[in-house]
C-alpha cells in the first residue's frame, strides 16, 4: 500500500457509544439505491461491498458499485462502514485483500468498521483447501490487523455456524468486533424487521452486528436487501471536552402561527467532548411562570421564556434560557 505512511485521518471525529441501530449492507445486486429515502426510514448505517476474490480462480474484483454507494450514503448522512468478500484461504492473500481495501477507502472518512467477510460453500474455492480453527483466526487477523494498522476499526463477518466450527470464535472475539449472521424465519425474504426488545440471538462469545434477515420493507430499495442491527453507533465529537451549554440567540421572533426551530443556535457537549445536541430539552413558559405547550405560544401573541436543560452522564445538569416573541400576523 503506497500511501506515504499516512494513515486515516478526519476532520470530524467520533466516539462509538452503546446504543441499537438498523443498518443494511449492500453490493452490486442491490443495483441504484435511493440513500435518502432509506436513511429516512430509520436506517443509520451501512455496510458497503468494496471488493472481493472470485469463488472460482481466487481473482479480486472491485464491486462496480462501490463508489456509487459510499458517495451517496455519505452524502444523505449514513454512517458507512466497508467489507471485503474473502475467499482467503492463507495469510499472504489475507494481506493481498486487506491492502486492496484499504487503497479504495482511503479517500472516504469510513467510521463503522471495515470488515473481512469470509463465507463458505461446496463449491466455493475455500472449501477444497479446509483448515483449521487456528489457521482461519490467523488467515482473519492478518486482514484484520492491517486495515487496523491504516486506522480503520476491523471486524468479522460469519454465519453462526462458520464462527463456532470454523473460526475459533473465544479468541477471535476477543481481539476484533464480530458481526454474525444468524437469519430467523420471521425476517428471511419477508417484509418483517426485527423489533428491538425481542429476543437475541444467544451464544458463547460477544458479537456487536446482527445481519437478522433479507426483507423489502425498506424504502429506496428495488427489492430484497440485507438487514443488520448494529448495538453501537458513532457519535460526532468535538473539540472541547468540557461539559457546555450555549445558547447563541438569546431573544427569537417569529409571528403568529409561524413556529421555529428552538434548537437553532444551540450548541451542547458532554464532558467527554461528543456533541449532545440531540439530547437538549426545553421548556416554554409564560410571563406568569406558567408552563406551555409550544403550539399554545405560537397560537399566542406574547412574549416567553424557553428553558433549555442538558443532563450530563454523570447526572450534572446545565440550563440557559432564552425569549420568545410571538408577534401578531403581518398586516394585523
Amino acid at each position: 500500500i503506497d500511501n506515504g505512511g499516512a494513515k486515516q485521518s478526519a476532520a470530524v471525529k467520533f466516539a462509538e457509544t452503546p446504543m441499537y441501530v438498523y443498518g443494511v449492507d449492500v453490493s452490486k445486486w442491490q443495483g441504484d439505491i435511493n440513500w435518502a429515502a432509506a436513511k429516512a426510514s430509520g436506517i443509520s448505517f451501512a455496510m458497503i461491498k468494496c471488493a472481493g476474490r472470485s469463488t472460482g480462480d481466487g481473482s479480486l474484483y472491485i464491486d462496480p458499485y462501490f463508489v456509487q454507494n459510499i458517495q451517496a450514503a455519505q452524502s444523505v448522512g449514513i454512517q458507512c462502514g466497508v467489507y471485503f468478500f474473502s475467499q482467503a484461504t492463507n495469510i499472504v492473500e489475507a494481506y493481498e485483500e486487506a491492502c486492496l481495501t484499504v487503497q479504495l477507502c482511503q479517500q472516504y472518512n469510513i467510521t463503522y468498521p471495515v470488515a473481512f467477510d469470509w463465507e463458505s460453500a461446496s463449491d466455493y474455492r475455500v472449501a477444497l483447501v479446509p483448515q483449521n480453527q487456528l489457521t482461519m483466526n490467523m488467515i482473519a487477523a492478518t486482514f484484520c490487523n492491517t486495515v487496523a494498522s491504516y486506522g480503520y476499526t476491523p471486524m468479522v463477518y460469519a454465519c453462526k455456524n462458520d464462527l463456532y466450527n470454523t473460526f475459533e470464535p473465544a479468541s477471535l472475539s476477543a481481539s476484533y468486533k464480530i458481526w454474525m449472521a444468524n437469519y430467523y424465519n420471521d425476517y428471511y425474504y419477508t417484509s418483517n424487521i426485527y423489533m428491538f426488545e425481542r429476543p437475541l440471538p444467544a451464544t458463547s462469545f460477544p458479537y456487536q452486528m446482527w445481519q437478522f434477515g433479507v426483507t423489502n420493507a425498506i424504502p429506496g430499495f428495488n427489492g430484497y436487501v440485507d438487514m443488520d442491527l448494529g448495538f453501537f453507533y458513532y457519535m460526532p465529537t468535538v473539540a472541547a471536552t468540557s461539559f457546555q451549554l450555549t445558547v447563541t440567540q438569546k431573544e427569537i421572533s417569529t409571528t403568529f402561527g409561524s413556529p421555529v426551530n428552538l434548537l437553532d443556535g444551540v450548541i451542547a457537549v458532554s464532558s467527554a467532548g461528543i456533541d449532545a445536541t440531540p439530547f437538549v430539552t426545553y421548556l416554554i413558559s409564560d410571563v406568569n411562570g406558567q408552563l406551555v405547550t409550544e403550539d399554545y405560544a405560537y397560537a399566542n401573541v406574547g412574549i416567553y421564556a424557553v428553558t433549555y436543560t442538558l443532563t450530563d452522564v454523570d447526572g450534572t445538569t446545565a440550563s440557559e434560557q432564552a425569549l420568545l416573541y410571538v408577534y401578531p400576523p403581518t398586516g394585523a
